[in-house]
């Protein structure tokens, strides 16, 4: 398997003032633009493993990302370094609570007390395309990322990683 990709934000907001001006208006562009581009391999600005997956989730799950998930290809992904990691809450209603796994959580998150909360819509993303990515994975140790939501949601997950 051989992977690439690339990643693109692109942030635009238009401040508007009105108050204060003596004639008409004054307006600002805020904008972030960046790109990461991924290539195959593992070493830096590379990865070799992808999963993504749209899942339902009431209540709790841990995702075991040694072994325990299945690439398109059919073999388990299993990563010793995480790249990158994106989700996207598809619920309206109810808030996706990533981390806080008890004694294996994955090095992205560094302990019980590390979560992130998506609310209704949202999303997350982290990468870390540098020599070493997020850790050192290995089977039964800090390999499990929890997923808790307040009620009934589809969320959607990629996560990318390299084997060496």
């Amino acid at each position: 398997m051989s992977i690439s990709g690339k990643i693109s934000i692109d942030i635009d907001f238009t401040e508007v003032a009105t108050t204060g001006i003596d004639h008409g208006s004054l307006s600002k562009l805020h904008r972030i633009t960046d790109t990461l581009s991924l290539t195959n391999g593992t070493t830096v600005n590379k990865a070799d493993l992808l999963w993504s997956d749209r899942r339902t989730l009431d209540g709790t799950e841990n995702l075991d990302l040694f072994g325990s998930i299945t690439m398109a290809t059919g073999t388990a992904f299993s990563p010793v370094e995480l790249v990158g990691l994106y989700v996207k809450n598809r619920s309206t209603a109810y808030t996706l609570t990533l981390g806080g796994h008890a004694s294996q959580a994955a090095p992205i998150f560094g302990d019980a007390s590390d979560t992130v909360v998506i609310g209704p819509g949202g999303s997350f993303l982290v990468t870390r395309p540098d020599a070493t990515g997020y850790g050192v994975i290995a089977a039964a140790t800090l390999d499990q990322i929890k997923l808790v939501s307040s009620g009934s949601l589809d969320y959607d997950i990629m996560i990318w990683g390299r084997s060496a």
